[in-house]
Formats: structure tokens, C-alpha cells, sequence
């Protein structure tokens, strides 16, 4: 499990409860450091072509590369 430390947390709780459900599951758990650069891109824009999907007529689909997802046009 991959816990995001965004730099908004109130307190560790979130963080403690991550590593609980990990060891529950007897899953690995690492925390990484996250940047908020993309959430306020995605509510402020701007809205690039190459990281948000801004074109009417498509839909989201899986693309099983390194980019996760793409835009499927109609």
C-alpha cells in the first residue's frame, strides 16, 4: 500500500490508518511525498492536451502503457 503524504494532512491519522490496513493484509507499505501541482492545475488549468483530456467527444479507457489511461475518440 502507497500512502501520499500531500503536505495537507491534519494530523498522522490517515498515514496511521494506511499502515494498519497494510500489515492487516500483509501488504508492503511505503509512504512517498506527493505535489498538489496537479489538483490545482486540474480546478485553476491550465488544461494541457498532454495531461488532462479537455476534447468533447471521448472517453477515458485504459492504455496498459506507462501513461495509465487515454482518450478514446468517438
Amino acid at each position: 500500500m502507497t500512502f501520499i503524504e500531500m503536505g495537507i494532512e491534519p494530523d498522522d491519522r490517515f498515514e496511521r490508518q494506511a499502515r494498519q490496513q497494510a500489515a492487516e493484509r500483509g501488504w508492503k507499505f511505503e509512504k512517498l511525498v506527493g505535489d498538489m501541482t496537479l489538483v490545482q492545475q486540474l480546478v485553476n488549468g491550465p488544461w494541457d492536451d498532454e495531461r488532462f483530456s479537455s476534447s468533447p467527444g471521448g472517453h477515458v479507457a485504459s492504455s496498459f502503457d506507462e501513461k495509465i489511461i487515454k482518450v478514446e475518440r468517438n
